[in-house]
């Protein structure tokens, strides 16, 4: 090759030569060329082949120097052009660092083939050359790197597109990480100017959803940190250390994303959602606890209905027989005492009967409420799981079971409340076994004994019974008592000592030893059994219901045998109970204390006493005390809420003796025994008094403007009732008040007076005769009555007189006079014996003012109405009675 010395003239403001065209590497795509970034000078270099490079002449546009330097620079520049253009692919500016030159090549395709340069022939280079550029490379058609498989050695910030996955990528001196389009930015993640930043949550692997860094995780300088357990939300596929099966988090469709574990959680147990709506942990395909999307918390039900419900396991562990028309029921590898509680409900497979549960013998032994109908043997059973406790929303916490307070100084409790299983009431237990009331009936003993049947309940030891008597022989005081054990229903096996010492007894309770202490198992029958001394008025007491059985032919002073033997049963209970010294259990007790669903308390005290129930105050004295013998409470205060629609405070009492009784000890006689107030005319208005004297207040000690009333019973029928010196009443059949005085009964007041409220008056008709509306009163038969009217009244002229007159109903005498003035100095009289007669006066004192009495007396035969009336002398000429005008009668 010639060697001349080349180089650019056109740098720097020459003239524009052709648009240059991308430059394709190794036979690259001929498509159509990209437009270029900028023109390009005039003068530029032609790149041809070694061959055409000797017969290449110079420009004819470059000076002599320019020419004599050619061959140098096509030595240099074609080698540094072939691999700018493997590069770029396009025009290429090499701009010198130390220099303010710029190169601009413009390369026409139809004059060289880029994928016969070789850059190590031009440059005479050996090996594999590289060529080191320390200037900005720009192209303006794009660059095309030839797909490659990855480079087995490699430099840092060496760049090759991958044929296998398609992906450009760059080695960062470790490995080559893969850029462009195959570098995608999940939730939370950006890519500005290469750098991929990170401001929320991240995507890993499969698992999608958020991933929070919750207890035991932190994340400092960029590395996260685990220091506890790690939640994983979502998920359809991810292990985490699953050597050995310890844990696998999988998931499919439908959100059945789940935990499942071997070795951690047993081959079977999942925890996962088995729907769309719950959070199960599943243990052998049967969900444990629940989490719903309200919030609620079910253990053993799928389906709380409160904030926390846990329910009885389904599970019915081992079998259970029973006997035709019995109600024991027996079982086999079962657990009733942590299974079961009364009330709760069981189905016999084989049989399908189903079994009430009333009493829990042992975990193998049971009694139903009802005899089951037909006899199984070895059968599965079956149970719908029962709420045990749960916690509603409003906060009220409902336990169906029992819950037992401990000593906390002591394993055994002392405390038990409990769900009465018939009622549903809360109960507190009372620690005795046998029967405690004295409610029912009385019965004699005579040459025999007798026991009844009672559950332990609780369990525990006694070494002392007491008995009920109604009365007691003056001389024969003796009882002696016994217990036996139970054995299908009846007395059996002597568990006391045969001769246990004699007891005195009394009206009321009384106590005799069982000379020795015995432990009594809980929730299982025995039998209390009693003796007494023969006695003509001995009596004990009992009550209907329940179960006793009797041995006749027991002397009184006999050993108590050691096997009972029964020859007489009746439905009674005897009064009889044994306090347990030491409690072993408190899983059901007799109810002492009960709470009713309407916050009703029932008290049920061991025994009867005075004071049964009592209220202290911190110093211990009393504040309030009920007496369930004289059947009073006694408090020093109380405040009684709404306990009536009518009434705030509502008393009821049906015992012969008062329901209310109110006393004060005091030597001054205006002391109040009883004061009740109210608002009316001001607050704390006293409206009744009773004084220690006896004195009674109505109203208003002080005088006001109410005036209260005294109002008393009112009897609507003729005659009266039976009579007390003293007593008075309103008759509203004879309108009267009735008083009894000197043992007989009379009209409480002597008079009774109506006043005329308006004018009446006659017009119509000479002396025809009409009633005064107003002027009235009724009469009853067999009575005498008087009466007394003085009418004020108005004639049309002073010669038109007037009549007056009265009706009855049938009498035994009727007698009327009247009077009225004619003149000044005048009066007319007129004298009637019948009812309704009378004649007119001939005239009147004046036209107004005139006054005319009217006296009578009649003994009616029939019940009616004495009624006055009135009449003008002269047609049209009216005569008016006057508003005011009065009569009165007794």
């Amino acid at each position: 090759m010639e060697n001349k010395n080349w180089t650019n003239a056109g740098i720097n403001g020459v003239a524009a030569g052709p648009k240059p065209v991308p430059a394709f590497v190794n036979g690259g795509s001929s498509a159509a060329p990209t437009p270029p970034l900028a023109d390009v000078p005039e003068s530029f270099i032609r790149p041809v082949s070694p061959a055409q490079l000797q017969k290449a002449s110079p420009p004819p546009r470059l000076s002599f120097w320019q020419r004599n330097r050619i061959p140098l620079l096509t030595k240099i520049l074609i080698p540094i052009l072939s691999v700018v253009l493997l590069i770029a692919g396009s025009i290429i500016v090499l701009s010198q660092t130390n220099k303010s030159t710029n190169l601009a090549v413009e390369l026409q395709p139809a004059e060289i083939q880029l994928d016969k340069l070789d850059i190590a022939n031009n440059l005479g280079l050996q090996g594999s050359p590289s060529l080191v550029v320390n200037s900005r490379l720009v192209s303006n058609g794009g660059v095309i790197i030839t797909p490659s498989s990855q480079p087995a050695a490699a430099s840092t910030g060496q760049i090759y597109y991958d044929n296998t996955t398609n992906q450009l990528a760059y080695f960062d001196g470790i490995r080559f990480i893969p850029i462009g389009e195959s570098l995608s930015a999940g939730a939370g993640l950006s890519v500005v100017n290469s750098t991929i930043t990170n401001t929320g949550v991240t995507s890993l692997g499969q698992l999608t959803g958020a991933v929070a860094l919750g207890p035991g995780l932190s994340g400092t300088n960029g590395l996260l940190q685990n220091t506890g357990v790690i939640g994983i939300v979502g998920g359809s596929g991810i292990i985490i250390d699953n050597n050995g099966g310890v844990i696998t988090v999988s998931g499919g469709g439908n959100n059945t994303s789940y935990i499942q574990g071997g070795n951690s959680f047993g081959a079977t147990a999942v925890l996962g959602t088995s729907d769309a709506n719950n959070l199960n942990l599943v243990v052998n395909s049967t969900p444990v606890i629940t989490l719903t999307t309200d919030y609620h918390v079910g253990v053993n039900t799928t389906t709380p209905t409160s904030l926390l419900q846990v329910n009885q396991h389904s599970t019915a562990p081992g079998t259970v027989s029973n006997g035709a028309a019995s109600t024991a029921v027996t079982g086999t590898a079962t657990t009733f005492l942590t299974t079961f509680q009364p009330g709760d409900t069981f189905t016999i497979t084989s049989s399908g009967n189903n079994c009430v549960v009333q009493q829990i013998l042992t975990n193998t032994s049971l009694i139903c409420r009802t005899a089951l109908a037909s006899a199984t043997s070895g059968s599965a059973y079956s149970f719908t799981s029962q709420t045990r406790f749960a916690v509603a929303d409003n906060g009220t916490a409902s336990l169906p079971g029992t819950v037992i307070l401990s000593n906390p100084y002591g394993s055994s409790a002392r405390f038990s409340i409990r769900s009465d299983d018939t009622t549903n009431n809360l109960t507190i237990g009372a620690n005795i076994i046998g029967n405690a009331s004295d409610d029912g009936g009385s019965d004699t003993n005579t040459d025999y004994i007798q026991a009844s049947q009672f559950n332990s309940g609780t369990g525990g030891t006694i070494d002392s019974v007491r008995v009920c008597f109604t009365n007691m022989d003056a001389v024969n005081k003796g009882f002696r008592v016994a217990v036996y054990s139970d054995n299908a229903g009846s007395p059996h096996t002597r568990l006391s000592p045969a001769d246990t010492p004699d007891g005195v007894g009394a009206v009321g309770w009384s106590t005799v030893s069982l000379g020795t202490t015995l432990t009594l198992e809980p929730n299982t029958n025995y039998w209390i059994a009693f003796s007494m001394q023969v006695g003509v008025t001995s009596r004990y007491c009992r009550q209907d219901g329940g179960t006793t059985k009797y041995q006749s032919g027991f002397a009184w002073g006999a050993d108590f045998p050691a096997i009972y033997n029964v020859t007489d049963i009746t439905s009674t209970t005897v009064g009889a109970y044994a306090p347990y010294v030491t409690i072993t259990d408190h899983s059901a007790l007799t109810s002492a204390i009960s709470v009713s669903e309407n916050n009703e308390v029932g008290i049920r005290p061991l025994y009867n006493s005075d004071s049964t129930f009592q209220v202290f105050r911190k110093d211990g004295s009393v504040i309030f005390s009920a007496n369930t013998i004289d059947r009073y409470a006694f408090a020093s205060q109380l405040m009684v809420g709404a306990a009536d629609n009518e009434y705030s405070s509502f008393f009821l009492g049906n015992q012969t003796k008062g329901v209310i009784g109110a006393r004060r000890t005091t030597n001054t006689t205006t002391a109040s025994i009883m004061e009740l107030f109210s608002d009316v005319g001001g607050a704390g208005t006293m409206q009744f008094k009773i004084q220690a004297d006896g004195t009674v207040r109505v109203g208003n000690p002080a005088a006001d403007t109410t005036g209260a009333l005294v109002v008393l019973d009112t009897k609507n029928t003729s005659g009266d009732p039976t009579g007390v010196n003293g007593g008075m009443y309103y008759n509203s059949a004879s309108n009267t008040f009735r008083c009894f005085e000197n043992n007989a009964w009379y009209d409480c007041v002597s008079r009774h007076k109506i006043v005329l409220g308006s004018d009446v008056t006659d017009n119509a008709g000479a002396c025809t005769n009409t009633d005064i509306p107003g002027l009235s009163f009724s009469v009853t038969s067999g009575q005498v009555y008087r009466f007394h009217a003085l009418i004020e009244f108005d004639s049309a002229a002073t010669t038109t007189g007037a009549l007056w007159s009265a009706t009855t109903p049938a009498n035994n005498f009727f007698s009327l006079k009247t009077e009225h003035p004619t003149s000044s100095t005048t009066n007319d009289f007129g004298n009637v014996n019948t009812s309704d007669g009378g004649t007119c006066s001939g005239a009147s004192f004046a036209t107004t003012g005139n006054l005319a009495k009217v006296d009578g007396m009649v003994s009616p035969s029939a019940n009616g109405t004495l009624q006055l009336r009135m009449a003008s002398e002269i047609d049209t000429s009216a005569v008016t009675v006057k508003a005011g005008s009065t009569l009165e009668w007794w």
